[in-house]
């Protein structure tokens, strides 16, 4: 699996515009992105926020994670406008059971429960009236350390997270969600 990195100025789905850009770090002449960079989202006449979905490395540059093809600007649109890359020379590549490692499909997709696992939990965002939120910035992490983060589909659920014990979880949502993320 290849994933390109977004620079600034590359667009999503919806027509939108990457704005940011780092300082530091450059694509022949033109800036990375990065998660939580701004995205204008002309289709909802907003600015978003570029958020993780998908299999990336667990690295950074400075403080900063590179942003990626099919990361998603987290707008009022829903579904989420997913982002294009417009180079195909610098991203992350994964091969397959990197993939399998990471508890992922060949495609990048969170994978069935995996074996011998005894508790999931799925969280479920809605608003006062009881309606679901879909595109909710989410993460959560488990006692043991592990991370799931995304954005809460069209029923607003998260993930399913697996654990072989049972174990309390660390929920953030919105804005806080998406500072864990970059921590």
């Amino acid at each position: 699996m290849k994933r390109f990195y977004i620079l600034q100025g590359d667009k999503t789905t919806a027509g939108g515009l990457v704005v940011d850009g780092l300082d530091y770090a450059f694509h022949h002449g033109t800036k990375f992105s990065f998660l939580g960079a701004n995205v204008y989202c002309p289709a909802c006449g907003t600015n978003g926020v570029i958020v993780p979905i998908g299999p990336r490395r667990k690295s950074n540059l400075l403080g900063k994670q590179f942003a990626l093809e099919g990361d998603a600007c987290c707008c009022r649109c829903h579904p989420s406008p997913a982002l294009i890359a417009s180079q195909r020379q610098s991203g992350d590549f994964f091969e397959v059971h990197e993939l399998v490692e990471m508890g992922l499909t060949p495609q990048g997709l969170r994978a069935a429960k995996p074996p011998n696992i005894n508790f999931d939990e799925r969280i479920r965002v809605v608003n006062p009236a009881g309606l679901p939120m879909a595109g909710v910035p989410y993460h959560i992490q488990t006692r043991s350390g592990e991370a799931y983060k995304g954005l809460t589909d069209s029923e607003g659920y998260s993930e399913r997270v697996y654990t072989e014990i049972e174990q309390q979880l660390s929920v953030a949502l919105g804005g806080e969600a998406l500072a864990r993320w970059n921590a």
